[in-house]
């Protein structure tokens, strides 16, 4: 007795593409049907804000590092100060109030070299975050296949949320394809492994 049934063939691997940045569509480079490898551009936002951080981030990632340098200087003039003030102190050529404003002004410096190291880290995290914004400005291909669909337009705004609109639906391979059917519950107990099955479509 023959079973028969309706279902969709559909890819194996389907990936559906949003952005994870929320900005302008400047161009859109991926069209419907056409066959792209893995790391292509589909679409470019606007990045010209994005350039612009990374460019305030490099800058205050500099600013940062020389602040650090002036640190360690005042760091290394506080030292030598220190040991001037206790070299006089064992000759008894200075008084002690001396000494302890020499050796708290050293360890202030010694704190601002710690301080300074932190802003240095912080502005380098902050010049990594700005950099990969901009990366992702350039939406890309994660894999081989053909574009199934296409819904990003040149000019589009595109929201980046938890419901973010797909851009872009891919497809790994069409030569490899799945059909999902559902057997009505009458017939399913007529269903087995190793059965052959053949199918048609409208197409």
């Amino acid at each position: 007795m023959t079973v028969i049934a309706t279902g969709t063939v559909q890819p194996t691997t389907r990936v559906e593409i949003s952005s994870e940045l929320s900005g302008t569509l400047a161009t859109v480079d991926a069209e419907y049907n056409q066959t792209i490898a893995a790391g292509e551009v589909l679409a470019r936002l606007d990045d010209t804000k994005l350039k612009a951080q990374v460019l305030n981030s490099g800058a205050q990632l500099t600013a940062s590092r020389a602040r650090l340098d002036s640190a360690r200087a005042t760091v290394t003039e506080t030292a030598d100060a220190l040991d001037s003030a206790e070299a006089l102190d064992r000759r008894g050529l200075n008084t002690r109030s001396v000494i302890i404003a020499a050796r708290a002004a050293h360890d202030r410096a010694v704190a601002a070299v710690g301080i300074a190291n932190a802003d240095v880290t912080l502005a380098e995290a902050n010049l990594a975050s700005a950099r990969a914004d901009l990366d992702k400005a350039v939406i890309r291909s994660p894999i081989d296949g053909i574009v199934l669909d296409r819904a990003a337009e040149k000019g589009q705004i595109v929201a980046a949320s938890l419901n973010a609109p797909v851009l872009f639906t891919l497809a790994e391979d069409l030569r490899r394809m799945e059909l999902r059917v559902s057997v009505d519950e009458a017939d399913i107990g007529r269903v087995q492994p190793g059965q052959e099955a053949t199918f048609t479509v409208d197409a």
